[in-house]
């Protein structure tokens, strides 16, 4: 035991390194933009900022006003971070839980279970410390991380032992991960193996079955509002943009698959997956003590060509069904557990393990643009001067802008909506279609001049942006880049028609007059990565 919590504090030193640099420069850090800064994380503050953060009824202050219920459970601990703490804080208190559960989940599913006795501790510890070092999307909780954590309580419960434990282990996952990413496939996963259980033995695992039952009534009782809006009658009358999906095709979705099998998936955790797999099955291919182990790789592996074939045919519903992907990456490091302790040379053990390392740190954003940031390699906004709450209150206040709407050209409209302005435009999973075609009419000019943004546009839209062919599908656009805007093809008409009273533009819209835009100035200070330019419609 004090073998096993040397291990530990070693592991929780490590990850005190990893978080260093955000202790030292606080909201100075850079954190992940893409699908995180651009999105939830506003939607969050917003909600908070609304006072309506743990209400069932309300809307966001985005697009039409979307309905809070698809904004996902109020009482997820992701939720309740930002509902306590600062939302800096909040960011980084989400990634430490993460990263904690990824290293305990697999160190003690490693050393209980997959690889015991002499020696097999140094293994785990590396296996574990390295999958906490993947590069886990921050928005979606232990969806991925916590994998391991929950096969723990399983095991307990297929034990009979440590029933409570178990339980608590199962609710903590149900209350930190996606139902939709990670938490559908995951009880799929597990029913399925519980049923071949069952046919295999001829007796009932009642445990294990009691324990997919707490997973499943916690998911629906923490996310019943998203189940009453598809389930009531004006849910359903309400067609999603997701409608208009353009239809994945088989091949197209097998290599989504075979990516995330060679080196993961990026909101899953990039990491170089394929290396374990098959040195594992190189190297066990002779021991029966890794039968079961080969035996569920294989079945998870099936789970996955499954969800291709689903995805195939489903999508055009709104629904991805090749998620399994979530599951991988815990595999995979459980995997690369049992390759350390079978490799006999221990230059091949390095080779592995650099390997693994290399390649899920090159894929981290978030420790590599901070690096990069701090050294002046790169001119990104950090967490403060992405969302400028100081220059956002003076544009408030200048344009009195309280019961005002704008839209956003060169900026996500995350910026305006983060410090409670409500926008016409925005980045969501799903909003009424009807919405997105009159939006369309806004920007039709501008997709008409570039194929790529429409195609971006038409065949997906869920960044439902004020595009520029000019700009492309870069949304993010400093004040010392020199760039503008020369012609800009919008209906400013239909755009009123939206109810937007001004735009907010990171960069000079240079025929605003010819649009009919009023200039109403610039805004922006010494320190501020923006200089925003305010139009009136």
């Amino acid at each position: 035991m004090k073998s096993r919590l040397g291990y530990i504090l070693a592991g929780i030193l490590i990850l005190g390194l990893y978080f260093l640099p955000n202790l030292i420069w606080g909201d100075g850090s850079f954190i992940q933009v893409h699908d995180f800064l651009d999105s939830n994380v506003a939607h969050i503050q917003s909600m908070k900022l609304g006072g309506g953060l743990f209400e069932a009824d309300g809307d966001l202050p985005i697009l039409c006003g979307i309905d809070r219920a698809s904004a996902g459970s109020p009482w997820n601990l992701r939720v309740l971070l930002y509902a306590f703490l600062p939302t800096f804080w909040a960011i980084i208190a989400n990634l430490v839980l993460i990263k904690l559960t990824a290293f305990l989940g697999l160190f003690f599913l490693l050393t209980g279970y997959v690889i015991k006795g002499r020696g097999s501790l140094g293994a785990a510890f590396t296996a574990a410390i390295l999958f906490a070092l993947v590069p886990f999307y921050p928005d979606y909780g232990i969806s991925s991380a916590g994998v391991p954590l929950l096969l723990l309580g399983f095991a307990w419960l297929q034990e009979g032992r440590h029933v409570l434990p178990a339980l608590l282990l199962i609710a903590y996952y149900a209350f930190f991960s996606s139902l939709v990413l990670s938490g559908v496939f995951a009880c799929v996963a597990l029913a399925l193996l519980i049923l071949i259980k069952w046919l295999n033995f001829k007796k009932f695992p009642w445990w294990p079955f009691i324990g997919l039952f707490v997973l499943s009534a916690l998911y629906v009782g923490l996310n019943w509002q998203l189940f009453a809006t598809f389930l009531s009658p004006s849910g359903a009358a309400e067609i999603s943009h997701r409608a208009e999906f353009a239809q994945t095709s088989f091949w197209a979705s097998l290599g989504t698959s075979l990516s995330a099998f060679l080196i993961g998936q990026y909101h899953a955790g990039a990491c170089l997956a394929i290396l374990p797999v098959v040195l594992f099955f190189v190297l066990s291919r002779y021991e029966v003590k890794y039968a079961s182990l080969r035996n569920v790789t294989l079945f998870f592996l099936g789970l996955m060509l499954l969800g291709v074939l689903l995805n195939a045919f489903l999508i055009r519903f709104g629904f991805q069904c090749d998620r399994f992907y979530f599951l991988y990456p815990a595999l995979a490091y459980t995997l690369l557990g049992v390759v350390l302790c079978e490799l006999s040379a221990r230059w091949a053990k390095w080779l592995v393990v650099l390997s693994m390392l290399v390649f899920s740190l090159a894929f981290d954003v978030h420790l590599r643009n901070n690096l990069a940031k701090h050294l002046g390699l790169l001119d990104t906004p950090s967490f403060a001067q992405y969302y400028d709450t100081a220059l956002m209150d003076r544009v408030k206040a200048d344009l009195d802008l309280e019961g005002k709407k704008v839209a956003c050209l060169g900026m996500q409209p995350a910026i305006p909506e983060y410090n409670g302005i409500y926008t016409v435009d925005g980045y969501y999973a799903s909003y009424p279609l009807s919405y997105k075609h009159r939006f369309q009419q806004v920007i039709q000019g501008e997709l008409d001049k570039s194929p790529e943004l429409k195609a971006y546009f038409c065949d997906w839209g869920s960044r439902c942006y004020l595009f520029s062919s000019e700009l492309g599908l870069n949304f993010l656009w400093g004040k010392d880049w020199g760039a503008r805007v020369h012609e800009l093809s919008i209906d400013t008409e239909a755009l009123k028609a939206l109810g937007c009273d001004y735009i907010l533009s990171a960069l000079p819209i240079e025929n605003a007059e010819a649009l009919g835009l009023q200039d109403c100035g610039s805004f922006t200070n010494e320190n501020s990565f923006w200089e925003i330019r305010a139009y009136g419609l």
